[in-house]
């Protein structure tokens, strides 16, 4: 009776060693998740920081080539301006001739003719 007694502290014993090991233990991996998940949520805004940068940088790029433009249009609108009437005179257009004589059938031509004259 003895030894069922032994064997049953070592036993309750070992129990309590192994549920506290495994408390311990897991309280350990909570504590590494939650590190985790902030390590994540900041790397997560970080990198919404750098894509906001970058559309910025872009915008930005965006915003100075149109200044570039505009000053383009006044530009060309100025040297327009100091060009004389004579070179902006608007071309005529000629109608297009034909290289090909045209063949006319000496057809009635749209008289109704009958025993070679025409009807009336």
């Amino acid at each position: 009776m003895k030894n069922y007694t032994a064997i049953i502290t070592a036993s309750l014993i070992l129990t309590g060693i192994t549920t506290y090991s495994l408390f311990k233990y897991d309280s350990c991996l909570k504590q590494h998740n939650n590190a985790l998940s902030v390590n994540i949520n900041q790397i997560i805004k970080r990198i919404e920081t750098l894509e906001a940068d970058k559309t910025m940088k872009q915008i930005i790029a965006l915003r100075l080539e149109n200044i570039a433009l505009k000053k383009e249009i006044g530009n060309l609108k100025s040297e327009l301006i100091r060009i004389s009437p004579k070179a902006l005179k608007p071309c005529s257009r000629q109608p297009r001739q034909d290289t090909k004589t045209e063949k006319k059938s000496a057809g009635n031509q749209g008289f109704l003719v009958k025993d070679g004259k025409p009807i009336h």
